[in-house]
C-alpha cells in the first residue's frame, strides 16, 4: 500500500500514532510518526524515513511486537475441500504354489522255442523298460491393498508462526486449532521386488534285455550233441529340462515376510529287471535301477519390511503443508488435515 505522510504541521519530537490495514494478511499494523533531525534513525529496523526539509525527517516506526501479536492471533479454517491423496499400495498376500508331476514305467517279455524228436532247439528272450519322470514348477501368487485416494475431503487451516518455527511447532499449532492431535504425514518408501523362480522336469529311461538258446541232437552213434548260449544288455538315458523365470512386483509397502516353502524337491525311481533260472537251460539275471530327481526354488525367501510398513489406519495427519514468508519475522502456513480413515474405505 503506498505511504502518504501526514500534511498537518506538528512540532519536532511530537509522537503521533496511526495504523494501516493489510488486506493480504488481514491484520491492522500500528505505527508511530515523529519528526526527527535529518540523519537520525538512519539504519534502524522497521523504520521508514521521509524528507520533510533539509533539516528534518519524518520517521515512521512500525510496532513490530503488536504486528507479530496480530499475526500470531490470526488463524482460521479457510476451507474444507477435496484433494487427491498420494499413497502407495500395500502388499497384502504373498505365497508360493508348487506344481508337481511324476510317472513311471512298463515291463515286457517274449519267449519262443521248439523241440521235436531226438533233436530240438529252444530259445527265449525277455526285455523290460522302466520310465520315470518328475517335475516341479513354482508359481508366485500375490495380492495388494489399494486405497481410495480420489476426491478425499480435507480441512484447510491457515496461520502464522515465527520464521524460526520447526515441524513440531507447525504440528502443535494445527493440533490446537483442530482440537485433536495432528501428526506428520509419513514419508513412504515403497519397494519393488524381483523374484527368480526355478524349476524343471527330468525324465529317464532304463532298458534291460536277455536272451538264451539251447540245442540238442542225437548223433547216429547215439552220442549227444548239446549247445548253449546267452546274452544280456542294459542302457540308461536322462532328459533334463530346466525352467527359470523372473517375476517383478511393483513398488509397494510391506511387512517382513518369510516364504517357508521356497524350495521343493521331487524324485522317483524305477526298476527294470528280466531273467530266469533255467532247469537244464542257461540262467540269466539282469536288474537295473533308475533314479531321477529335480529341485525347484524361489529367491529371495525373506522379504524385509519397508519403513513404514503400512499406511496408518486411524488418526489425523498434516497431509500437505505450504509456507510463505510474509515479513515481520513471520511465515504463513497453509495445512491440509486428513482423517486417514477416509482413504481406507
Amino acid at each position: 500500500m503506498p505511504y502518504t505522510p501526514p500534511t498537518t504541521n506538528h512540532s519536532q519530537g511530537e509522537e503521533l500514532h496511526g495504523q494501516q490495514y493489510d488486506p493480504r494478511m488481514g491484520i491492522v499494523m500500528p505505527f508511530e510518526w515523529q519528526k526527527t533531525t535529518m540523519g537520525v534513525n538512519m539504519g534502524e529496523a522497521a523504520t521508514d524515513l521521509d524528507v520533510v526539509s533539509k533539516d528534518l525527517n519524518l520517521r515512521k516506526t512500525w510496532d513490530i511486537v503488536a504486528i507479530q501479536a496480530a499475526l500470531d492471533a490470526t488463524s482460521e479454517r479457510s476451507a474444507i475441500t477435496k484433494d487427491q491423496i498420494e499413497v502407495p499400495d500395500e502388499l497384502a498376500a504373498l505365497e508360493i504354489i508348487w506344481t508337481k508331476d511324476e510317472a513311471d514305467g512298463e515291463t515286457q517279455s517274449d519267449w519262443n522255442g521248439k523241440a521235436s524228436g531226438y533233436s530240438y532247439s529252444l530259445s527265449g528272450s525277455e526285455s523290460a523298460s522302466g520310465h520315470a519322470s518328475v517335475g516341479v514348477l513354482p508359481e508366485l501368487l500375490w495380492n495388494r491393498k489399494e486405497f481410495y485416494t480420489a476426491g478425499v475431503w480435507v480441512d484447510v487451516w491457515e496461520f502464522y508462526l515465527p520464521t524460526t518455527a520447526v515441524k513440531a511447532d507447525v504440528l502443535a499449532k494445527v493440533s490446537t486449532l483442530k482440537g485433536v492431535s495432528v501428526l506428520a504425514w509419513p514419508s513412504f518408501r515403497p519397494v519393488a521386488l524381483t523374484f527368480v523362480l526355478s524349476g524343471g522336469k527330468v525324465s529317464g529311461r532304463v532298458d534291460v534285455s536277455a536272451s538264451a538258446g539251447q540245442s540238442y541232437s542225437l548223433n547216429s552213434d547215439d552220442t549227444e550233441n548239446k549247445m548253449w548260449d546267452a546274452t544280456k544288455g542294459w542302457g540308461k538315458s536322462k532328459d533334463i529340462n530346466l525352467d527359470v523365470r523372473v517375476q517383478n512386483l511393483p513398488p509397494m509397502l510391506m511387512s517382513t515376510r518369510f516364504l517357508n516353502n521356497a524350495t521343493e524337491n521331487a524324485s522317483a525311481s524305477v526298476d527294470a529287471a528280466v531273467g530266469w533260472i533255467g532247469d537244464d537251460f542257461p540262467t540269466v539275471i539282469v536288474n537295473k535301477e533308475l533314479n531321477v530327481e529335480v529341485q525347484g526354488s524361489v529367491s529371495p525367501s525373506v522379504i524385509g519390511a519397508t519403513s513404514p510398513a503400512q499406511v496408518p489406519l486411524t488418526g489425523y495427519y498434516a497431509y500437505k503443508v505450504d509456507s510463505q514468508a510474509v515479513g515481520w519475522s513471520r511465515t504463513k502456513y497453509r495445512v491440509e488435515v486428513l482423517n486417514v480413515e477416509d482413504i481406507h474405505g
